[in-house]
Parts: C-alpha cells; sequence; structure tokens
C-alpha cells in the first residue's frame, strides 16, 4: 500500500502535513501552502525528517542572493528574480536558445516547449555571452514563470493545478556533450529535483537519436528514480504518443500541431505568462512573502525596482516587513 500522501486524499495528508509543519518552526511553516508541504513529503517518500531537512535548504536557497547579472548589476535571490521585468528581455531566447512556455496539455498542465538540440549545438556560442551560473539563474526564472501559468491554469480549468509538462526536442543534438554542458544540465537538474520538487508531470523527449541512451546514461545517476518514471523517450515518430496527452492545438506546427509558437518570451495572456501577469503576479508573491523578506533583499528589490520603474511593486515596499522594519529603513 502505497503511503498516504502519494493519494489524493487531503485529508489522509493532513496529519502529515502538521508533522512537517511542527517540524521546520512557525516562521518557515509560513512560507509554505499546504500543497508545499505535500510536494516535499512526496520528493522524500513521507519522510518527515527528510522533507523537513529539504524544505529548510529550500528556505535558505530561496532567499539567497545569488550573483548579479551583467545586465543591471543587482543580485536577486530565486524568490525575487521577476522583480526586475528586464530579465525576460535579456534572455538568450530565439535563434540561440529557442524555448516556448505555450499550450497546456488535456489535463491543463501548462507546457514548456525547448528545441534542446538546437540549444546544445548552439551552447558554445551562447557561452561567448552568457556563463554557466547566468544561464542557471534563467532557469530558475523559468521556474518562476511556471508559478504564475498555474495559477492561471488553475483557475482555467477550475482545478488545482500545480505540475507542468516539458517537450525536449532533442533533433541535432552532439553525439558529446563539452564539459560547461554537462555541469550546466547537472545544475539545473540539482534545482529542479531540490527546490522545486514535485512538479514535473512528465517529460516528454522527442526526436531521439539512436544514440542517445549513451547521452542518457551520463545524467541518469543524478536523476531520482520518481523523476525517471516521468520521462517519455520517443524517436521520430512521437506524434501519436504525444497526442495521447496534448491536443493538436495545444502542439506547435513544427512538431505536427496547429499552434503557432513564439520562441523570444513574447507570451500573449492565453499563455498565463504574459509580462502584465507576470507583473501581477509577483505582486501578490511579494505581498505573501512580505514577512520573509531578509534586509539585503529588501535593498535589492529597491533598486529593481528603481529600474524597472513599475508603480505596482512601489505599495509592496511602503508595508512593514520582517520584524517591522520599513522597507525605507533598509
Amino acid at each position: 500500500m502505497s503511503h498516504p500522501v502519494f493519494t489524493n486524499d487531503s485529508a489522509a495528508h493532513r496529519p502529515y502535513i502538521s508533522d512537517l509543519r511542527d517540524a521546520v518552526g512557525s516562521k518557515i511553516s509560513g512560507a509554505l501552502s499546504d500543497g508545499d508541504c505535500v510536494r516535499f513529503l512526496r520528493a522524500r517518500a513521507g519522510s518527515i525528517d527528510k522533507a523537513s531537512e529539504m524544505v529548510l535548504k529550500w528556505y535558505e536557497w530561496r532567499h539567497t542572493l545569488m550573483d548579479p547579472l551583467p545586465l543591471h548589476n543587482i543580485p536577486l535571490s530565486p524568490l525575487t528574480l521577476l522583480a526586475t521585468p528586464s530579465y525576460l528581455d535579456a534572455h538568450p531566447h530565439g535563434n540561440l536558445f529557442p524555448v516556448a512556455h505555450q499550450g497546456f496539455s488535456k489535463e491543463g498542465y501548462p507546457i514548456y516547449w525547448e528545441q534542446t538540440g538546437r540549444v546544445q549545438s548552439y551552447f558554445p556560442t551562447v557561452l561567448q555571452h552568457f556563463t554557466v551560473d547566468e544561464l542557471v539563474q534563467y532557469h530558475v526564472l523559468s521556474n518562476n514563470i511556471f508559478s504564475s501559468r498555474y495559477k492561471y491554469a488553475s483557475e482555467k480549468f477550475g482545478k488545482d493545478i500545480q505540475k507542468c509538462i516539458v517537450v525536449n526536442d532533442m533533433s541535432h543534438v552532439s553525439i558529446s556533450l563539452d564539459m560547461e554542458s554537462i555541469r550546466y544540465i547537472r545544475q539545473i537538474l540539482d534545482i529542479d529535483q531540490n527546490y522545486f520538487p514535485e512538479r514535473l508531470h512528465k517529460l516528454i523527449i522527442i526526436n531521439c537519436p539512436w544514440y542517445f541512451p549513451a547521452l542518457y546514461a551520463i545524467f541518469k545517476p543524478f536523476i531520482d528514480a520518481r523523476t525517471s518514471e516521468k520521462f517519455m523517450i520517443l524517436g521520430k515518430d512521437f506524434l501519436p504518443s504525444v497526442l495521447e496527452h496534448i491536443d493538436a492545438d495545444q502542439i506547435p506546427v513544427e512538431y505536427g500541431g496547429t499552434m503557432q509558437v513564439s520562441w523570444d518570451m513574447n507570451w500573449d495572456e492565453s499563455t498565463g505568462a504574459s509580462k502584465e501577469q507576470l507583473d501581477d503576479y509577483i505582486v501578490e508573491l511579494l505581498r505573501e512573502s512580505k514577512d520573509h523578506l531578509r534586509p539585503e533583499e529588501i535593498r535589492s528589490l529597491r533598486a529593481a525596482v528603481d529600474i524597472s520603474g513599475k508603480k505596482q511593486f512601489t505599495e509592496i515596499f511602503d508595508t512593514e516587513c520582517s520584524g517591522h522594519v520599513s522597507v525605507r529603513d533598509v
């Protein structure tokens, strides 16, 4: 019999959620929704001790400032990345990094499309403009974009949606990987599994060449068993299998569907990730998180808002944060 946290019975979850909240303490517990608690518990097979250790590491990581990008030289935390809209404009998208937050599955999961083979083939060129650490920050940003899309999808489909589908197109992927590519992939695997656990509903890998098993073997030791169970590895005749999960009007025309896809991060409201929707999401997130923000995060947020000129962020700065310290005073 499976552990109760692996069921959809919310009543069965309650005692485990309560135990986890007690284990992490009242302050950090306040940063967690019940859904968050269930995700961390599932990621650690229901163990309160292991899940609480995971939560504590997640909380520290979430509020730690990352190295600033050259774009604006402001160090932001994973929690506050979206406070600077220019992050989206500076993302290495388009021909060098073709990605798209567009479409929803039959069950309502938001979909992320990536032409991974092209990304890998252009990676040396990408590294002429971005470091691996900067690219990792953009991956964190992409996870934050998903949070806005989960909210939109939940409203659109009338049910709680907290997972996504990722489609990786392996066309043109090289049989050999350079060390920087390997370092990048290992870092994003680590981030996804430790700080965004149980967000993946399914990873669909299409156009896999005959040598893909050798490439997969490089990373398999770093992928936990529960995650690898969600992988669908498909060759060139992928469309019938993909259509079992995604309707044709939600599949890009490049892959046999009818959806016109923008690969330049300028998405409209139908995606749940327009710039206006992302602005609304970060305002809501800052309001919910104001008692957890650290002084150094607040200072960086002030600087980010000075650059963006977003008036809706200003009212967040006029509220009281962490320990009754006004943002204006730090």
